[in-house]
C-alpha cells in the first residue's frame, strides 16, 4: 500500500486552489445614444490582476473601448475607467463580468467596482448609477410583487454552461401535496440562458399578487430592477448659446 501512502503525500504538498470572487454590472445601456463606464479600484497594497470582460445581450463577447485584453493590471491605489461603448450601433443592453482571483490564504478581494450608464435624449443628459451583483448557484425569489421594488426582474447566467430559470406568477393561493405546501401559479414562464446570456422578465403577469422565481446554474443573478434608479440625475443643455471665433492681432 507504499503507493496509497504517496498519493497522500503529494495530495497533501500541494498547493490550495486558488478562489475567484466574480462580480457583475447589469443591465448597461450601450449604442448610438448611450454608454455605460465601469470603474475600478485597488484599496490593496500590492499589484492585482483581474479579468474584465464586456457581454452583449446574447451572450456574445463585446470589447471595451480603449482595451486590447480582458486581463486589467491595477498598481495599489490604482484606479481606472473602462467604457462599454459602441457608436454606431442602436441602443442595446450588455453587462460587464470581473472576476478577481485571490492570493492563496486570502479569502478577501481588494478591488472595488462600480459604474453608470449615460445616455443622450435631446438636450438632456441622463445618468443612472449601476447596481454590483453577485452570482449564486441556484438561487430562488419568492416575493409579493407589492414588495418588489420595479417591474421588471433580471435573469443572468455569468458563467460558460447554460442555465435554466422557472418563474411562477400566483395569486396567492397555496394547495397541500403530500404534506408539502406548494403555491398554486396563475401563469409561468420558463427562460433557458445560453451561456453569458442576459434577459429580463416581468414581475407580474395577469394580475399576479405573488412571484416566484427559481434558477438553475453555477452562476446566476436573479433581483428586482428598478426601471429609474435614485440617483439618476439630469443635465440640461442651452442650445441658444452659439460660441463665435477667436480674432488674432496681426503679427507686425
Amino acid at each position: 500500500m507504499a503507493w496509497i501512502s504517496l498519493l497522500a503525500s503529494v495530495l497533501a504538498a500541494a498547493p490550495p486552489p486558488h478562489r475567484n470572487v466574480v462580480s457583475v454590472l447589469a443591465p448597461l445601456a450601450y449604442g448610438q445614444q448611450c454608454w455605460s463606464t465601469i470603474d475600478l479600484r485597488n484599496l490593496g497594497a500590492k499589484p492585482v490582476s483581474i479579468t474584465v470582460e464586456g457581454h452583449k445581450e446574447s451572450g456574445a463577447l463585446m470589447g471595451l473601448e480603449g482595451r486590447e485584453s480582458t486581463v486589467v493590471r491595477l498598481a495599489p491605489k490604482q484606479r481606472l475607467s473602462l467604457q462599454l461603448r459602441e457608436a454606431g450601433a442602436e441602443t442595446a443592453m450588455g453587462w460587464i463580468r470581473v472576476s478577481e482571483e485571490l492570493p492563496i490564504g486570502s479569502d478577501r478581494p481588494v478591488v472595488a467596482v462600480s459604474g453608470k450608464t449615460e445616455c443622450v435624449a435631446g438636450d438632456k443628459l441622463r445618468t443612472t448609477v449601476q447596481t454590483v451583483s453577485f452570482p449564486t448557484r441556484n438561487p430562488q425569489i419568492e416575493s409579493p410583487v407589492e414588495e418588489m421594488p420595479g417591474r421588471l426582474v433580471l435573469l443572468l447566467n455569468s458563467s460558460g454552461e447554460a442555465a435554466e430559470v422557472d418563474i411562477c406568477y400566483s395569486r396567492g393561493s397555496w394547495t397541500v401535496v403530500d404534506d408539502q405546501t406548494k403555491v398554486i401559479c396563475t401563469a409561468t414562464s420558463y427562460v433557458q440562458l445560453p451561456p453569458f446570456g442576459l434577459a429580463t422578465a416581468p414581475i407580474s403577469r395577469d394580475g399576479s399578487t405573488e412571484i416566484v422565481v427559481k434558477g438553475t446554474g453555477a452562476e446566476l443573478v436573479i433581483r428586482a430592477l428598478r426601471l429609474e434608479a435614485e440617483t439618476t440625475r439630469l443635465y440640461s443643455v442651452d442650445s441658444s448659446i452659439h460660441f463665435g471665433y477667436v480674432v488674432r492681432a496681426k503679427e507686425k
